[in-house]
């Protein structure tokens, strides 16, 4: 199919190559469409040496390269080079990218977060890599980018008329940049192409202000590529922006613990007077025998961590305690492949909510005796999950080495099958609700 279109396509333009620019072209009509604009017309007339629309003058030159370019080969994907793209361009676009398209984050960058962006921004090989990942997913855009267009149901066709009555086809709904990809009709034929010169040549036609006219210039490229680098950085962003507020807590958790994976959020609503914000991180335990890592939420007053100095005494409490589990350590030590990630949330290790929740699930299985058993508020346990490959399960460890199993993903966790340790449908398909108690030595005391 593309040999024969490509083949097509070569005879059509040696063909007129002998020919001046609007002797192939009769006419031209443009039709496109944006929510909220409606539809929008340019039509174009070619005769002799001239193309006018109404008693505008359009240059003959660039009705020629649209007619090329809806003739050229099928570019099967976005190609950097045929959309204008050379380091050259990455660099001076990076200058502006982000002071233009993402204001909200320049107010307070640091220099750190500055050069991650435009490291990334100006290397070849990422821009190609999110670019292709994009066009391939036809993703929206993200919120923090001032893209200025979001999904807007947008449309363009062109109808192309030559001189001998034959007509090529031009057409999109595509709300990606330069709208690729194009469909193209002609000869009885079909295909879709990435070629962006059939946007530049559209851009170059159609007067300012136009439905649809920005996203198929270089400025609407600009923008989504601000966006796109945004999304490849996100999560060093985030950890730079947590660097940045509280390096000085920072440093007292990496004194026990790896971190990574780290941002902020923030929690508001009608019944909150402000904001609660939040540091969420994973952390690994240093110099641990076994793989352990934490899951935290740590709550923030202003530039710290409240209660720091508990914080750490609480996670350390935390692992020792699952770490002098004698039958856990073995299983961990026998499985390579399975993670234990112990949770934390800010002052605890379970939440009011996460003991609430196990409650309603205790209650439904009419057994309010392990309820009991978690002994209700107080912090001296352990909410931990054990991760598999392809499941995992939700367990609470006591004070006395006992651990009860909560939930489960799937038909069996470590060495037990999931009807051993008295596994029930849950309250969501995703999990099944246990009633296991396993003692230090690893033996099930509860069916």
């Amino acid at each position: 199919m593309r040999a024969a279109l490509c083949g097509l396509a070569a005879a059509v333009l040696c063909l007129g190559s002998w020919q001046t620019p609007c002797e192939e072209v009769s006419g031209v009509q443009i039709h496109t469409h944006r929510a909220g604009e409606g539809f929008q017309e340019y039509d174009i007339r070619c005769g002799g040496s001239s193309c006018l629309s109404g008693s505008r003058s359009v240059s003959c030159l660039l009705v020629r390269d649209l007619y090329e370019a809806s003739l050229r080969p099928v570019f099967d994907g976005p190609e950097l080079r045929n959309m204008g793209v050379s380091r050259e361009w990455l660099e001076t676009v990076a200058v502006r990218a982000l002071d233009r398209y993402a204001p909200s984050l320049c107010e307070d960058m640091s220099e750190d977060q500055e050069q991650l962006f435009r490291r990334q921004f100006t290397d070849v090989t990422t821009i190609d890599r999110v670019v292709s990942a994009a066009y391939a997913e036809e993703v929206a855009p993200h919120p923090v980018v001032d893209t200025g267009w979001p999904n807007d149901y947008p449309s363009l066709s062109v109808l192309l008329t030559t001189v001998e009555g034959g007509e090529v086809r031009v057409e999109s709904t595509s709300t990606m940049p330069f709208m690729l990809p194009w469909t193209v009709r002609m000869a009885g034929q079909t295909f879709r192409t990435y070629n962006a010169d059939i946007a530049a040549t559209l851009a170059a036609l159609l007067p300012e202000g136009f439905a649809n006219r920005e996203r198929l210039t270089m400025a609407g490229f600009e923008r989504f590529l601000a966006w796109a680098v945004f999304q490849e950085i996100s999560s060093e962003w985030d950890a730079l922006e947590v660097q940045k507020r509280l390096k000085a807590d920072l440093d007292v958790l990496r004194r026990e613990y790896e971190l990574s994976d780290m941002r902020l959020e923030s929690e508001s609503s009608l019944f909150l007077e402000s904001p609660i914000e939040r540091l969420v991180v994973r952390m690994r335990v240093r110099g641990a025998p076994l793989p352990v890592y934490v899951g935290a939420s740590l709550s923030l007053e202003g530039d710290r961590v409240k209660d720091i100095g508990e914080v750490m005494a609480g996670l350390r409490d935390c692992r020792e305690l699952i770490l002098s589990i004698p039958w856990l350590s073995s299983e961990l030590t026998r499985h390579e492949d399975v993670e234990l990630e112990i949770a934390y949330g800010g002052d605890r290790s379970m939440s009011y909510y996460q003991i609430w929740d196990y409650e309603q699930d205790m209650a439904a299985l009419g057994r309010k005796d392990l309820a009991r058993l978690v002994g209700g508020y107080r912090r001296d346990k352990c909410l931990l999950k054990i991760i598999e490959p392809g499941a995992w399960s939700q367990w609470i460890a006591l004070s006395d080495r006992r651990m009860i199993l909560w939930r489960l993903s799937g038909d069996r966790t470590l060495r037990w099958t999931a009807e051993a340790l008295g596994a029930s449908e849950g309250r969501s398909p995703s999990y099944r609700i246990a009633v296991a108690v396993v003692s230090k030595k690893g033996r099930i005391s509860e069916p």
